[in-house]
């Protein structure tokens, strides 16, 4: 890894995603993009408020931008970094942006998460999620770095969740951390041919990645969420990671009726890859 693509907004919830994006630059010697995207306030969609030019609204985010560089200490840090600010819709400024500068990874932070609710499917978090190519990091709030010793990946058992598993490694391998593949089944009872598969699917990935600290669990229930919740707790885990595919465990997950039900991702952090 290279590059990281770090959005910021000036918030307090921006400050703590940048301690997540500078471990990891440190580790991988990577550049951090710090960059944030303004606009003109409206009283409308369609109306502008009046009086500020697209120029004064710039030199405002410009200053904004330095000071927070100052606040943060950047240039004490040890980490190589560049800023830049753009006029425009924040996501589409980070989606264009991330693919102009050929990113490895963005980590962005999320406001006020006290479920997936606000921490996914806020307009920019949600919408860089989807259409980012590179793999993304949602950072709430209340997610304090201390490293990364164990990542969950979650599995609905679909072929490009390999090449997500075998990405997590490279990002796991600096840290040495312990990845946990987990599938959850909404089979109940004693379900020989679910767990069959499980079996199966563990020796496939097995004979595709090489990477000692890997482990399996099964977890069968017929509430997704609770199931998931309840290894996060046990396993203390640092990183939520999946996949991110049409019909797949992130769109059961992240659908308007369970995310409502979900308050678990308060201080986990979510990795998003996206496979074709």
């Amino acid at each position: 890894m290279k590059t990281i693509l770090f959005p910021t907004d000036f918030s307090e919830c921006s400050e703590n995603a940048l301690n997540w994006t500078i471990g990891l630059a440190e580790k991988f010697s990577a550049k951090i993009l710090l960059h944030n995207s303004c606009h003109l306030p409206t009283f409308s969609m369609q109306i502008p408020f009046e009086g500020l030019t697209e120029e004064q609204v710039f030199a405002e985010a410009t200053q904004n931008m330095n000071d927070f560089i100052k606040k943060n200490k950047l240039d004490s840090k040890g980490v190589s970094f560049e800023s830049s600010v753009s006029v425009g819709l924040a996501s589409d400024e980070i989606v264009s942006l991330a693919k102009e500068m050929k990113v490895d990874m963005v980590i962005m932070g999320t406001k006020g998460a006290t479920g997936l609710e606000k921490v996914l499917l806020g307009s920019n978090a949600s919408a860089v999620i989807e259409r980012c190519s590179c793999p993304v990091i949602a950072v709430p709030e209340n997610a304090e770095y201390r490293g990364m010793d164990k990542i969950v990946f979650a599995t609905d058992y679909n072929d490009n969740d390999l090449m997500a598993i075998k990405l997590l490694t490279e990002l796991a391998m600096p840290f040495m951390s312990e990845i946990i593949i987990v599938h959850i089944s909404s089979i109940t009872g004693t379900d020989t041919l679910e767990r069959d598969k499980f079996s199966k699917y563990k020796e496939e990935t097995l004979k595709k990645i090489h990477y000692e600290k890997l482990s399996f669990q099964l977890a069968v229930g017929l509430n997704t969420e609770e199931n998931l919740d309840t290894i996060l707790d046990e396993q203390d885990a640092d990183l939520l990671a999946m996949s991110m595919r049409k019909r797949n465990i992130f769109s059961r997950l992240f659908s308007p009726s369970l995310t409502k039900k979900m308050s678990y991702h308060s201080k986990v952090p979510i990795l998003s890859f996206h496979t074709s």
